[in-house]
């Protein structure tokens, strides 16, 4: 329904309409058509790509005033809006105010930019003009949906001013992916763009919002504020700031505490451009440069190198200076495999001029993924009349290359560049390398050629192109992929080595290598423990079709050597078909009279696969070539084979299959210091890729222990080794290794079990359910212990914890490769087990017993013990210095327990030292002028390394009056520790330790006595005789002689054995007198359970005062060993007859039983 007012007035009265629209369907030609007065200069062109629209609603028209309250459907989308214009006849002027709302509105084909897409807003405007010029008006609203960058944003809110080119206010976003608030200016309005706002970015992921698709997780956050002014990025000046950034992608999240850039210009307009971060990058650009030419420069500047033009075009009287320092953090941004060390840095000119480049570049180190360079130089100089570039390393490697003290210098004369390098090699550096190069183009191939060079390799002056006239090319061809290299001729006397290659393109290649007199030596590389040796001549000839590699040769090495073992002659003879699709191969190794090896068959590349048949021989074949195989962990593998095997199937990997016998055969393994040695006739199986034991005896050289090896040794392809295999025995020596400073375990091991070795050659795993065997003697010392004495404290501290508390740090030792073992050993008293204390003084614990651990070890130095471990006997060795030296016996059921490391063992024992005379006069409130026997028992608990020590004193052969009396003197805990150390040092009581003369020379006299005691035993232990010294005490209370007492421990037969210790009073005294203990023994029978004793002993003491006496004997003894009283009546009553009987029939049945069973 449509109503008009003033529709033809001749007055010019204000036209009115008003209109209620249930459907109206238009265009914008049509509207400005119907009411051309009012709507044709005034409707904004970009409606046009409304298309044709309908609408519903409200519309009212008074002249100047249009209100419009529609729900309108374009082509773009559809809109709602409830808006008020004022002024209409003039698009510049006219006032808006009300609502509009946007549903699912292609905004990027309204304002004609593909970046933006469809949005769903509601927007609140009120302002006046529609032109971009005249434009004022206030925005305030929330998108909920705005499509930009092929990103749908949500939760967009809007707040601000739109004014003549000028947005002045807020933007906040929610969405999922960005959320931003967002405050200021950016005028468009006048001569100089105005960017003057402040950015919160809690959170912008760059990969999702498609603007950064390199890395698969992008995320920003940080604080921007920018304040600056320019029409363009080639005029802009003043600052931008970066605070508290932080990047996350896929390898790691880095964060930025400050960045900033600053743009100005001077009075001449020289524009300088600083960078500020002391994480990201510092440093300028100076000049009359744009921004987006300056790659186009550096490329023209770098192919000048080269070629003698330039391919970009770009503006002229540009120049510019840099000086950077670069950050390795932004570098790991965006390239995360590229490494800068510190203090990296590049500074030099570009300029419009190609010839006026110059830079300079350094860095400590470089590294990408497997390569790395140390001390890197780089200079360009394009106007240098001297070198173009200049590239120096300190080192470098490559999985291809390992160079040393490396430099490159070119330069171009013309269209050509001229390109010197030199480096050392090797691994101890001595290999020199010197290439005279030169590189051209021309319009469709690259030249690369080689001048008189020289390469000293193994003391060896090779020379290239000997000649000054003798060149080498290399012409490539980019398209073709096609290249020709002319005869390289390498010589050394009369030794000769030419290398010839050629493609026809990128699918096949050709390389022939021709040798004459050449020293195999002097051409193989360096490899651990594998020397090759021999006079090379013949050719070989390597195809390359289709990633199919074809070899033909004709190769004769005379005096072939390996590891300086003369193998003989070696012979290779491959021959190939007219079709090249199968190779008759023939390799013999033949000394004087016997071929040692040989393989003969032929290799069939016709189909997809390449297949091998080779029938191999083998006679008197040295293993010794192995060695290198072993990975250090096996050493030492020898022996000679003999036998025949056949090799068949797929080149990639052939299957093998034969037996061959191996005669003088052994292996070492250096960690454990033992040496095996094979069983001579010994089978080995050959099967697939493995070599198989079925039962191969063997016995270790040194003590001669045996074993049995099943299993199989494989490998893929002759490399990465490694062993399946078990070894069963019933004694057998596992270690055989001597004391070292860095020992963390030694001595010999016998074991009774299984032992599985398995893993990588480099990386063994040796696992083991043993039981130790007699002549095991296993010793852990306490590395670089030191002692601290305090208040009879004593405590040790490990090589690690020294280490810890001088540098402040924790040390952490980080697993390699090598030998990794496990034990799982019972160990009875045959085993031997010592605990080094102190090395320099000899104190130790040792003993024998009953237990189960459990030892992980690796050649990384790793030692880990579990398990436990029951004293039946043994010695505490107790030393201080040289001085002062006394052997505790242990008592008996003391234990030793282990839950990891080796010297943080648990340690309760009690050992006891008896071998004491002592006047006890000092604790005594009458004190006596003799002597007592004494013993100090001392407790170990706690940690092995840091254990607590408890002394306590006992009088095993004195009355108990007089024992209670001196224990009751002892109970204080501290008294009884001191007096305890004073028996140990001095031999006597003491109120204190003064170093006077009489109690040093006590200190000194047991050092003596242990001196003189090693001098005076005999080596076989069949004698021992020692010396004991007994210092006399004179004091105020008591006086008491000094003494000598010898020992004597010895056997006149086997039958007749003598232990005692006399005295002989010494020193001052008018009458010696002969006093001690001692005891003769004769044995009357073959069983040894009847004997004759005959013994003079000292009597216990009763009474104070109470004079010294003895006691003679003589006496019969009978022994007999019984479980319950049956047997004592069969031992005492059986008549011999029936004995005799049971005895035969007893060694019948054992005879019946293997040799290794037996009854006891």
């Amino acid at each position: 329904d449509f109503n008009f007012k003033n529709l033809k007035t001749s007055d010019f009265q204000p036209f009115e309409m008003t209109a209620k629209l249930n459907q109206l369907s238009s265009t914008y030609k049509d509207l400005k058509g119907i009411l051309p007065r009012i709507l044709g200069k005034n409707l904004p062109p970009s409606l046009e790509f409304l298309g044709t629209f309908s609408a519903t609603g409200l519309l009212a028209i008074s002249e100047p005033i249009i209100s419009l309250n529609c729900e309108v459907d374009t082509a773009l989308g559809q809109i709602s809006t409830d808006l008020s214009l004022d002024i209409i006849n003039d698009i510049n002027t006219a006032i808006y105010n009300g609502q509009l709302e946007l549903f699912n509105f292609d905004i990027g084909a309204l304002i004609q930019d593909t970046n933006f897409g469809l949005v769903n807003t509601n927007l609140n405007i009120q302002g006046q003009g529609f032109s971009m010029e005249s434009i004022r008006s206030n925005v305030a609203g929330i998108f909920s949906d705005f499509e930009y960058n092929s990103y749908n944003y949500k939760d967009v809110e809007v707040k601000g001013l739109i004014e003549n080119r000028i947005f002045s206010g807020e933007l906040k976003t929610d969405d999922d992916n960005l959320k931003l608030d967002f405050a200021g200016l950016v005028d468009f309005s006048g001569l100089e763009n105005i960017y003057d706002f402040s950015a919160r970015v809690e959170q912008a992921n760059l990969n999702a919002l498609n603007f950064i698709s390199r890395d698969a997780i992008s995320v920003f956050t940080g604080q921007v504020d920018m304040d600056m002014r320019g029409t363009n990025i080639d005029d802009l000046y003043g600052n931008i700031q970066f605070t508290e950034t932080r990047y996350e992608n896929q390898n790691d999240s880095y964060y930025f505490d400050d960045f900033q850039i600053t743009s100005n210009f001077d009075f001449n307009q020289i524009r300088t451009i600083t960078f500020d971060s002391p994480e990201i990058i510092q440093g300028t650009f100076r000049g009359v440069f744009k921004i987006k030419q300056i790659p186009l420069m550096l490329e023209n500047a770098l192919g000048n190198l080269y070629v003698q033009s330039s391919s970009s075009i770009i503006s002229p009287g540009q120049s510019l200076k840099f000086n950077f320092k670069v950050y390795n953090k932004i570098i790991e941004v965006f390239y995360p495999e590229l490494e800068f060390g510190a203090n990296t840095f590049f500074k030099g000119v570009l300029d419009s001029n190609p010839k006026k480049f110059v830079l300079t570049f350094k860095s400590p180190d470089i590294r990408m993924e497997s390569y790395f360079a140390s001390k890197v130089e780089i200079k360009f100089d394009n106007n240098n009349p001297i070198f173009n570039s200049y590239i120096e390393l300190d080192s470098l490697s490559t999985p291809y290359l390992k160079a040393n003290e490396f430099s490159l210098i070119n330069f171009r004369l013309n269209d050509t560049l001229y390109i010197k390098s030199q480096f050392k090699g090797g691994k101890r550096k001595q290999d020199i390398y010197d290439f005279n190069l030169y590189y051209t183009n021309d319009s469709e191939n690259y030249v690369l050629g080689l001048k008189p060079s020289t390469a000293n390799f193994k003391n060896t002056l090779w020379k290239l192109n000997d000649s000054e006239a003798s060149e080498t090319e290399l012409v490539y061809n980019p398209k073709s992929k096609a290249f020709e290299m002319d005869a390289i001729d390498m010589t050394f006397e009369d030794e000769k080595i030419t290398l010839r290659a050629n493609a026809k393109d990128s699918l096949s290649t050709n390389i022939d290598l021709e040798f004459k007199n050449v020293d195999l030596y002097k051409v193989t590389p360096e490899i651990d423990s594998l020397n090759l040796g021999g006079t090379v001549n013949g050719g070989l000839n390597v195809s390359k079709y289709n990633d199919i590699y074809l070899p033909k040769s004709k190769l004769d090495i005379d005096n072939f050597t390996v590891n300086e073992f003369n193998l003989g002659a070696f012979k290779a003879d491959i021959k190939g078909n007219s079709s090249l699709t199968n190779y008759d191969v023939e390799v013999l190794i033949k000394d004087d009279t016997t071929a040692s090896f040989s393989a003969k068959g032929n290799l069939d590349v016709s189909g997809e696969k390449s297949n091998l048949d080779l029938d191999l021989k083998f006679k008197d074949f040295i293993l010794d070539p192995l060695n290198p195989f072993g990975g250090g962990a096996i050493t030492n593998i020898r022996g000679l084979v003999t036998g025949s095997s056949k090799i068949t199937g797929r080149l990639e990997k052939p299957q093998i299959n034969g037996a061959l016998i191996l005669n003088k055969g052994g292996i070492s393994v250096p960690y454990l210091n033992i040496d095996y040695a094979f069983e001579d006739k010994t089978k080995i199986n050959l099967a697939a890729q493995s070599f198989v034991f079925e039962a191969a005896n063997f016995t270790d050289t040194t003590f001669s222990s045996e074993g049995i090896l099943r299993g199989k040794m494989s490998h893929n392809n002759f490399a990465n080794w490694s062993l399946d295999t078990t070894i069963d025995s019933e004694r057998l020596l596992v270690l055989n290794t001597n004391e070292t400073e860095e020992s963390l375990y030694y001595g010999t091991g016998f074991v009774a079990g299984n032992i599985d070795i398995s893993g990588p050659m480099n990386q063994l795993t040796i696992e083991a359910n043993v039981v130790t065997s007699k002549g095991t003697i296993f010793k852990i010392p306490l590395n670089d212990s030191e002692m601290i004495t305090e208040n009879s404290y004593i405590k040790f501290l490990s090589p690690e914890e020294k280490n810890r508390q001088s540098s402040g740090r924790y040390v952490k030792l980080d697993d390699i490769k090598g030998l990794e073992m496990e034990f799982n050993m019972d160990v009875t008293d045959d085993a031997e087990i010592e605990i080094v204390i102190d090395r320099e003084t000899g104190s130790s614990i040792l003993g024998r017993g009953n237990g189960s651990i459990l030892a992980q070890i690796n050649t990384n130095d790793k030692f880990q013990m579990f398990g436990d471990f029951l004293v039946l006997s043994g010695y505490y060795n107790y030393s201080l210095g040289k001085i002062i030296q006394k052997k505790f016996k242990l008592v008996k059921d003391g234990s030793l327990l282990w839950e990891g490391n080796p010297l943080q063992a648990e340690i309760n024992i009690e050992a006891i030292y008896d071998d004491i005379n002592v006047n006890p006069s000092t604790l005594l409130d009458n004190p006596i002028n003799q002597s007592i026997p004494a013993e100090v028992k001392v407790h170990l608990t706690g940690a092995l390394e840091k254990p607590e020590l408890d002394f306590d004193i006992r009088f095993p052969k004195i009355n108990s009056t007089l024992n209670n009396e001196l224990r009751d003197r002892l109970r204080d805990k501290d008294k009884r520790q001191f007096q305890a150390l004073s028996l140990l040092a001095t031999g006597s009581f003491r109120s204190k330790i003064a170093l006077d003369s009489q109690d040093a020379f006590e200190l000194f006299s047991d050092g003596v006595a242990n001196v003189l005691n090693d001098i005076l035993s005999n080596d076989d232990n069949k004698v021992k005789l020692g010396l004991d010294l007994d210092i006399g005490k004179n004091t105020p209370e008591y006086e008491t002689s000094s003494r000598v007492g010898v020992t004597l421990s010895t056997k006149i037969s086997d039958n007749v054995l003598i232990n005692g210790k006399v005295g002989v009073p010494v020193g001052g005294v008018s009458q010696s007198t002969v006093a001690g203990d001692f005891e003769v023994e004769v044995l009357l029978n073959e069983d040894r359970t009847l004997s004759l004793k005959f013994f003079n002993r000292e009597n216990s003491i009763q009474n104070f005062g109470e004079q010294i006496g003895y006691t003679q004997g003589l006496g019969l003894s009978y022994n007999i060993e019984f479980d319950n009283l049956r047997e004592l009546f069969n031992e005492l009553f059986l008549k011999k007859d029936e004995k005799i009987t049971k005895e035969f029939n007893s060694t019948n049945k054992d005879d019946q039983l293997p040799a290794y069973i037996e009854f006891k």
